[in-house]
């Protein structure tokens, strides 16, 4: 907030725009304690043209599904492998107004810690290292984090009750960042889609199948 003066002399106030870090979540591999599995966190600040840019590639490839990394066939024509190859190109061509980052997590050591866990405390787990490595490290001091609702059953509610009161007094603190957290359904979050694509297509680099 800063304050001036009229012409007339009157202290005017004025509220300078926060700016706000968009983040959308995706998880790659089977969460069993016992298999390799990787998160991604997909970092943007213009959301408004990475879902003009999502509706101007589903209206040139004519392919209105879900996107999903995993389901590219090796068939001519398949529209969703030509909107994603296009996709990839235009990441790279505006690479400036992105970024990702990956938590993979493969040594054995690691995964036997979470052996006896569920798949709901190994995700809350996974979300909690993630953002405790990655969050807060961006100039913009607001951040919106979005989670694929399918992730969270109804009954728990650590995710995003428990996951934002975490971040906004550990990292939050050490950064000036304020954290909101919010769920999403991928079938229809076209920047949760982007971030599955991000990530999947990393972790085959990684992990062929």
């Amino acid at each position: 907030m800063k304050s001036k003066n009229n012409r007339r002399g009157e202290t005017l106030l004025t509220v300078k725009a926060v700016k706000t870090m968009y983040v959308f979540v995706d998880e790659s591999g089977c969460l069993r304690a016992n298999q390799a599995f990787l998160a991604g966190a997909w970092f943007t600040w213009m959301p408004v043209f990475w879902l003009n840019v999502a509706r101007r590639l589903r209206h040139d490839s004519r392919f209105w599904r879900e996107l999903h990394f995993h389901k590219v066939s090796r068939q001519q024509n398949d529209r969703q492998y030509e909107m994603i190859q296009a996709l990839l190109a235009l990441l790279a061509k505006y690479r400036k107004t992105w970024y990702a980052r990956l938590l993979y997590v493969s040594e054995a050591d690691q995964l036997a810690g979470w052996r006896d866990c569920s798949c709901v405390d190994i995700y809350d787990n996974l979300m909690s290292r993630l953002f405790g490595r990655f969050g807060g490290h961006f100039p913009e001091r607001r951040c919106v984090i979005v989670l694929d609702e399918k992730n969270r059953p109804h009954w728990d509610n650590y995710i995003p009750v428990g996951l934002q009161a975490f971040l906004n007094r550990s990292v939050g603190v050490k950064t000036d960042t304020e954290f909101e957290i919010v769920t999403a359904s991928s079938e229809t979050n076209d920047l949760l889609q982007i971030s599955d694509i991000v990530t999947s297509a990393m972790r085959q680099l990684v992990v062929p199948s």
